[in-house]
C-alpha cells in the first residue's frame, strides 16, 4: 500500500519529527508481513524489537486516537531504523533531500 495522506503531509512538513523519515508509517498502512518473525502480529514478534520507540512514538502508540495506535513498525529519526546513502565521493547524504516531493 502507498504512503497515507497524513504520512505524506508529515514526511513534508520541516516542522515534524518525522520530517524526510524514510521509514514512515502509522496503521493504516505500511509493512506487515516483510517485519514479522513469529505471531501474534507484536513488536516484540518483528524486525523492530531492535528499536526501542522514543517518548514521542511511545505517546502515538498507546494513544487509543492517534493513527500510530499500536501500529508495530512505526519510528521516527530519533528511535526507528536509519538510512544512510552517501554520495560518489563519501559525502554523508542521510539527512539531505534524499526524499523528494513529486506532484
Amino acid at each position: 500500500m502507498s504512503t497515507c495522506e497524513e504520512c505524506q503531509a508529515e514526511l513534508f512538513d520541516p516542522s515534524n519529527h518525522r520530517y524526510g523519515y524514510p521509514f514512515i508509517t502509522c496503521a493504516n498502512y505500511g509493512v506487515r508481513y516483510s517485519i514479522m518473525n513469529d505471531l501474534p502480529y507484536e513488536r516484540k514478534n518483528t524486525s523492530m524489537r531492535f528499536f526501542e520507540m522514543c517518548s514521542t512514538c511511545e505517546k502515538e502508540y498507546t494513544d487509543l486516537l492517534d493513527r500510530r495506535y499500536h501500529a508495530q513498525p512505526i519510528g521516527c529519526w530519533k528511535c526507528g531504523p536509519q538510512l544512510t546513502l552517501y554520495d560518489n565521493v563519501g559525502q554523508d547524504l542521510s539527512r539531505s533531500k534524499i526524499i523528494a516531493k513529486y506532484n
